[in-house]
């Protein structure tokens, strides 16, 4: 019996490092496409291409892919935390607090961004300037949200693992903007500018200026 239960917990321990390989692998693949984009802004697969724009029904699929990709990425972080719990070797009191402080911000702050934003938007269709609310104090609430949900729970599950591959995913939602930004501009133009003069691109207060008041 104890050489079967030895088995089995060597199996799953094998089992939680492929799929964090494969976490891994897939935040490396997600963020060399975000690197194309800033490179090749006139060819770019983040953000989404409009139907003026060179092979677009290609690279719009391309778009999408990596979109589900992102949502199953982060999705198997926290499946991997739960998988993984309790590996960190951090005592309880101090990852509760942290962890579930991260969590509820990361979950309410990116919430509310991509309820502010809409649908739409928030799958890269061209609107107005949004400047309110969490956009207030983020250019990028949903990403910082996002990545407070990850290390959050990593850390709330006390898994090694889960906050290794939380951060590897996070890596995405940090470089995200640097391709956005460079588009938002030319559909935006130079209220965009002043934007980004008196809005932090993650998190901060605003600065004095026009968008701030």
């Amino acid at each position: 019996m104890r050489s079967i239960a030895f088995g089995m917990a060597m199996a799953g321990a094998i089992g939680k490092h492929y799929i964090f390989v494969a976490l891994v692998m897939s935040s490396f693949v997600l963020v060399a496409l975000l690197v194309f984009s800033i490179v090749q802004p006139a060819w770019c697969l983040w953000p989404a291409p409009q139907p003026n724009d060179p092979a677009w029904r290609f690279r719009l699929l391309v778009h999408r892919a990596s979109g589900v990709l992102i949502a199953l990425t982060g999705l198997g972080a926290l499946g991997l935390a739960v998988l993984d719990r309790s590996s960190l070797g951090l005592s309880a009191p101090p990852r509760w607090l942290l962890g579930s402080g991260l969590l509820i911000f990361g979950a309410t702050f990116g919430l509310s961004g991509y309820i502010q934003l809409g649908v739409a938007r928030s799958q890269g269709v061209p609107g107005p300037l949004e400047a309110r609310g969490a956009y207030r104090y983020s250019r990028n609430p949903q990403y910082v949200g996002a990545i407070g949900v990850l290390l959050g729970f990593g850390l709330l599950s006390g898994s090694k693992l889960g906050l290794l591959a939380g951060t590897a995913c996070s890596v995405w939602f940090l470089t995200a903007p640097f391709a956005e930004e460079p588009w938002l501009h030319r559909h935006l133009g130079s209220r965009y500018d002043e934007y980004l003069r008196t809005t932090p691109r993650f998190l901060g207060l605003p600065k004095q200026g026009k968008e701030s008041e």
